[in-house]
């Protein structure tokens, strides 16, 4: 039997594409959603962590347990706040967010890790630290609110997102990112709007790209049964 994944979510207000952490044909396992209502971006995007988002995901959380998710995760990099909130509280692993992959992205590489974000404004350090990177690695953030096609169209979009202008639009910001520091040797993507994009940041970067689907899948092939040297999972 597969794997079951189960993923805390916003509840959907606009069609998500394939990629995106909230459509359930971006994973290779198959998914339980459990949807937050009343919880606006504005409660999770902040530079301090807001204490009032445990309880919901706690609870959120537990109930995809009982539903018999074998791997819990959130869609929003900013939860990272949460990872050692709630992680103990389960007895299968949290993946709170896309920023958990930081540590690992520096010790595979040896260099430091660049971040994208939807807004760097609000993606202060001590979400970088809570996702378990050491306070002495350094980690070079850029964010996509200063890319009109990103926000006009990801953020604030009314109708399906414009794919191609916010692709070009995250291409710059990847490009903008590595002018202003060439040492990184990895991309995590925070947003759960930016892994649709991730395979293009790969041949814009030519440089391993984490995201929340990368960590999902991770955690989920680690405790795959099925998962044998003869018979790999089909992609």
């Amino acid at each position: 039997m597969p794997v079951t994944l189960g993923v805390i979510a916003p509840a959907p207000a606009k069609p998500r594409p394939v990629g995106d952490a909230g459509n359930a044909a971006s994973y290779r396992h198959p998914v339980i959603f459990h949807y937050l209502e009343g919880i606006p971006a504005t409660a999770i995007l902040r530079p301090v962590p807001n204490p009032d988002l445990l309880a919901p995901y706690l609870a959120a959380a537990l109930e995809l347990q009982a539903q018999g998710a074998q791997v819990i995760g959130t869609t929003c990099g900013f939860l990272s706040s949460l990872q050692a909130l709630i992680a103990p509280h389960l007895s299968v692993p949290f993946v709170s967010s896309a920023l958990v992959q930081l540590p690992l992205a520096h010790l595979l590489t040896g260099r430091p890790p660049g971040v994208i974000t939807a807004d760097d404004a609000a993606l202060t350090r001590i979400y970088l630290d809570r996702a378990g990177l050491s306070p002495a690695v350094p980690a070079e953030v850029i964010g996509l609110q200063a890319y009109p096609a990103f926000t006009e169209s990801a953020v604030a979009r009314r109708r399906e997102m414009d794919l191609p202008a916010v692709e070009a639009a995250i291409r710059q910001a990847a490009r903008d990112l590595l002018a202003r520091a060439p040492e990184i040797g990895s991309i995590v993507l925070e947003c759960h709007n930016l892994p649709p994009f991730s395979a293009a940041l790969r041949a814009e970067t030519g440089l391993p790209v984490f995201d929340v689907i990368t960590a999902m899948e991770h955690v989920a092939m680690a405790l795959d049964r099925d998962m044998t040297f003869a018979g790999r999972m089909p992609l």
